[in-house]
């Protein structure tokens, strides 16, 4: 039994996108998230492949990270501004002391940053069906362990953004200067800290917002990939999608349930129940299923349904190309 919205992730393969687009009609795929920082500087076949795809009657939404960056070109260019990449409570820059020691994250609240950037994704975005965000939050605030957990806790040398801007900002609204500030739950200062750290991700939704009302696309969606529920992110990501959401056309939490939250299948069912409990009426909520993140092939109907069960407007699946086990059990439930 299909939805109204079955889509994935996409990473194009440059050699195979016609057998990509045939699986993705024979699965009743509606809409595909497509990968778009591969094709910075591959503009005519970013434009070759969303023509295909339309054409085929798939909708083709321009996939953008928002404040993390995996191309090269990217991060050359957080490093060329100084002033633009995330600093951790220590002071260290993101440059210099990635997360997890791969990551270079951006200040979430630069919007000088922010401008620049859609300069670069702008063609990426124009004629498409939509744009989602995708790290559009904070650095990744708990610490990465070998057992999955969903009671996580912020700890101090995974604290972000700390960069003179910040600090100036906070300090100007709230008196204080928020290196001051124990990370600690319960600290009322902390709790601003947070409060505050959150207001400046809404600002970044509700600018790209705007941006898209300048292509005069009214159709055009905005969307974005969010933390499995709305108390995970707001504690380990300062994202509160649940008010962020009112500029979103749909939301995809992504609910990775045993790998990294170490919960069973079944916990869709509860992560969807408790995001839709906070949505505005109006938001369609997508539930993000990883199945070779997360599932067995035997599994992912499981999931599907269990998403169904608890309220969600459809799925998006992370990530496609994905083997034909999988293809095979997602062909139970979609077609």
């Amino acid at each position: 039994m299909s939805s109204d919205f079955q889509g994935f992730w996409w990473r194009p393969r440059d050699a195979q996108v016609h057998e990509d687009v045939e699986q993705l009609l024979g699965l009743k795929v509606t809409d595909v998230l497509v990968w778009a920082e591969p094709f910075v500087d591959r503009v005519d076949e970013w434009s070759e492949l969303l023509h295909r795809v339309q054409a085929s009657g798939i909708r083709f939404h321009t996939w953008i990270t928002a404040n993390h960056h995996y191309a090269q070109s990217f991060v050359q260019r957080l490093r060329n501004h100084s002033d633009w990449v995330a600093v951790d409570y220590q002071g260290f820059s993101s440059d210099v002391r990635p997360l997890a020691g791969v990551q270079t994250w951006a200040c979430p609240a630069n919007e000088e940053r922010w401008l620049k950037e859609w300069e670069i994704w702008m063609p990426l975005v124009q004629g498409t069906n939509g744009l989602h965000l995708d790290y559009i939050r904070y650095p990744d605030g708990f610490r990465f362990g070998d057992k999955p957990e969903i009671d996580r806790v912020e700890v101090l040398e995974q604290s972000f953004c700390y960069c003179a801007q910040c600090c100036q900002r906070f300090q100007a609204d709230y008196g204080i200067n928020p290196r001051t500030i124990p990370v600690e739950d319960g600290n009322s200062d902390f709790a601003h800290w947070q409060h505050w750290r959150q207001e400046r991700i809404v600002d970044q939704v509700a600018w790209y917002r705007e941006q898209l009302r300048k292509e005069k696309d009214p159709s055009m969606r905005l969307s974005a990939a969010v933390f499995p529920t709305p108390a995970i992110a707001r504690k380990n990501v300062q994202q509160n999608w649940p008010k962020f959401a009112q500029f979103l056309d749909f939301v995809c939490p992504m609910i990775y349930a045993k790998q990294f939250w170490g919960q069973p299948v079944s916990w869709t069912e509860d992560a969807v129940r408790q995001g839709k409990a906070e949505l505005a009426t109006g938001t369609k909520l997508l539930a993000g299923i990883g199945p070779y993140e997360s599932y067995r092939p035997d599994e992912l109907a499981e999931a599907i349904w269990s998403g169904r069960a608890g309220g969600s407007d459809g799925e998006m699946l992370f990530l496609f190309p994905m083997p034909p086990s999988y293809l095979a059990a997602l062909k139970t439930v979609w077609v």
